[in-house]
């Protein structure tokens, strides 16, 4: 996030970081080799001291799918998602939460700052994740500096691109995925218990 703000990112969308929630991490456990990029560190350091909101939720309500401020999904092409874990804790597996299905949900185009895998995960699931339209080589990326260099030039190029074209190339994904979620879970469910 603080990378997204000094590149000015957060000027035309919303953005929102609330640095007064703590899951206990320290300033080590960051999974990206911040002083590989320029002036990162002290960025976050100031990006952290102000914090940024872009609604009045609460925490707890951030947390709840259910819960979702219209605007972010109407009025904006593409949902940046910042999920919890970009390394998932170095398990090698994909952690996902309401965060990637919100955009799913509301019918938006989304990339995934996350671990390696997450699209796979996603495709897995049986959502599609824009490809031919979205490049998608940072998934497989397992070194998480290397896939976050890789996003940051994926989102310079897509800032850069005519955003409502892009949206419109997508939008028979988006109704797929939105369907999906939407959709009877019986099936998932069934194939979950007979695993267990």
């Amino acid at each position: 996030m603080s990378d997204f703000w000094r590149r000015g990112w957060h000027e035309h969308s919303y953005f929102s970081y609330n640095p007064a929630v703590s899951v206990g991490d320290t300033e080590s456990d960051n999974p990206i080799e911040v002083d590989r990029f320029a002036g990162l560190r002290a960025a976050t350091y100031e990006f952290l001291r102000r914090g940024f909101t872009a609604d009045s939720l609460t925490s707890d309500e951030h947390n709840d799918h259910h819960l979702a401020v219209p605007e972010h999904y109407n009025d904006a092409y593409i949902n940046i998602v910042i999920e919890t874990h970009m390394d998932a804790d170095q398990s090698g597996g994909a952690f996902i939460t309401e965060k990637t299905f919100k955009p799913i949900k509301n019918a938006q185009p989304f990339v995934i700052f996350g671990a390696a895998g997450s699209l796979a995960r996603l495709r897995d699931l049986g959502y599609r994740t824009f490809d031919g339209i979205i490049d998608s080589r940072y998934d497989s990326i397992q070194d998480t500096t290397g896939r976050y260099h890789c996003l940051i030039q994926l989102l310079e190029d897509l800032l850069g691109s005519n955003l409502h074209a892009l949206y419109q190339a997508c939008v028979p994904d988006l109704l797929h995925n939105q369907r999906h979620f939407l959709a009877h879970k019986r099936d998932r469910l069934n194939s979950l218990l007979e695993q267990i």
